[in-house]
């Protein structure tokens, strides 16, 4: 019977109202040789206090705190103060299912296997909000494809969806601090990068929770967020750049870019940074998310017209 010790990694801040129920769909768990690892991040109401008492009743919890360093150093020191052979990221106000450790370890994953399974949106209730079926929703035998298919359409896999085997974080490098935007993404790249396979688990359930900040975010001004989310962006080429010469990924980094230029100052640097990096990969530029007006004046004048001309008409009606 496989008995593989698996860490659960909860970066907490100013998380008190959601803390305790997030920590207990992880006690229930079907699966019993688990390690709740808790690293509090500056937090200024009770989160860490909770947590605290919680670790004195439960001694698969254990937890620890930090300044105000953000989310991403805390995941990381997490999994340095972690145990287990498989790692699950998840975010303090989120909820698990209790059967969703043992069904992805019942897949046998191989040491370079991850695996994935659904997760549902909620705001409240978790119960009122009806499970969907995503596209992606499938075994991959080239992870590489996953990223392909989440850029392509934008869609997305919650970290908590993800039981990883440690070796692949090690070898990963980890989260990086310096990001402002889009670290899960950045960070899943490159892991998968490493990983052999995906298998999926259909049964389990992460619960996301939308509208509470769990994690401490940073630098809250929007062109450094920005230009973050650009360099994680520029991150997914450079580990993906053995296959470069798939035509769908080409695509797939083009419409990232793509969103960069939708959203900086036309012709900053920002903006010619993106547009050089579509054009380096042999592509047009393109709106990402076109609406039916949108499609038909790009056919006419291009993206690069297109957002030239928005600009203009937005300044007057500045």
């Amino acid at each position: 019977m496989n008995n593989l010790k698996v860490s659960i990694l909860i970066p907490a801040y100013n998380s008190e109202q959601f803390i305790e129920a997030t920590i207990r769909s992880c006690l229930a768990q079907t699966y019993d040789n688990i390690e709740i690892i808790i690293v509090d991040d500056g937090s200024t109401d009770r989160t860490l206090s909770i947590s605290k008492e919680l670790e004195i009743h439960h001694p698969q919890i254990k937890v620890f705190s930090q300044n105000n360093l953000g989310a991403c150093k805390a995941r990381n020191i997490a999994f340095e103060k972690s145990t287990g052979d498989y790692i699950m990221y998840l975010d303090a106000d989120d909820l698990i299912s209790p059967d969703k450790i043992q069904s992805q370890i019942d897949l046998c994953l191989g040491p370079k296997e991850v695996s994935m399974c659904p997760w549902i949106e909620f705001k409240d209730d978790m119960h009122n909000s009806a499970k969907i079926h995503r596209f992606f929703y499938h075994d991959y035998n080239a992870p590489i494809e996953l990223l392909i298919d989440l850029w392509s359409s934008g869609e997305m896999v919650q970290p908590a969806c993800y039981l990883v085997p440690r070796s692949l974080i090690s070898s990963s490098g980890g989260w990086d601090e310096s990001l402002l935007r889009n670290q899960d993404g950045e960070f899943f790249c490159r892991l998968l990068m490493k990983a052999s396979k995906i298998k999926f688990a259909e049964k389990p359930i992460v619960y996301y929770r939308r509208g509470h900040a769990s994690i401490s975010t940073s630098a809250p001004n929007k062109g450094k967020k920005l230009e973050s989310t650009y360099q994680s962006f520029v991150s997914y080429e450079k580990a993906t750049n053995d296959y470069l010469d798939n035509k769908r990924l080409k695509k797939a980094l083009s419409r990232n870019y793509s969103i960069i230029m939708a959203h900086s100052a036309f012709d900053s640097n920002l903006y010619r940074s993106a547009q050089q990096r579509i054009l380096s990969l042999g592509c047009n530029p393109k709106n990402p998310k076109p609406s039916l007006i949108a499609k038909i004046v790009e056919s006419v004048i291009g993206y690069h017209n297109y957002l030239k001309l928005k600009s203009i008409i937005n300044g007057s009606n500045a």
